[in-house]
């Protein structure tokens, strides 16, 4: 009985460990719609975000945060923060832009800094 409740302790705490593990956002996401690009790239707690399209080429830099299941982008502008956005973590390869419901998606860049564009899906996410 003794070794049950040993091994049950055990199983539970490395599910809660596992299950409460921090995500790793590190690397670049991808996703375009409306004739507009969109590039992510996380590292080292900074962000920079670069747009080409429709509505013209532009760059957002910025700080960023994990909190649980979501992604808290501050964006930075003049050494003051300017806007805050919200992103839901899919898993380990995808964002969800918790305003447009659209998807950016996990890829890695060429040599030359070029990506392959991933065409964003619109989620259905219950609010």
């Amino acid at each position: 009985m003794n070794v049950t409740k040993n091994t049950l302790t055990i199983a539970l705490f490395v599910l809660f460990i596992s299950a409460n593990k921090p995500v790793n956002i590190q690397g670049c996401y991808s996703g375009g719609y409306f004739d507009t690009s969109y590039l992510y790239q996380f590292i080292d707690g900074e962000f920079k975000l670069s747009v080409v399209g429709h509505g013209g080429p532009y760059n957002v830099k910025g700080f960023y945060e994990v909190v649980a299941d979501t992604l808290v982008l501050f964006k930075v502008e003049n050494r003051r923060v300017r806007g805050r956005e919200k992103m839901l973590i899919d898993g380990d390869s995808c964002i969800i832009d918790l305003r447009t419901y659209r998807d950016f998606c996990k890829i890695e860049l060429d040599q030359d800094s070029t990506f392959t564009e991933h065409s964003s899906r619109k989620r259905k996410i219950k609010k």
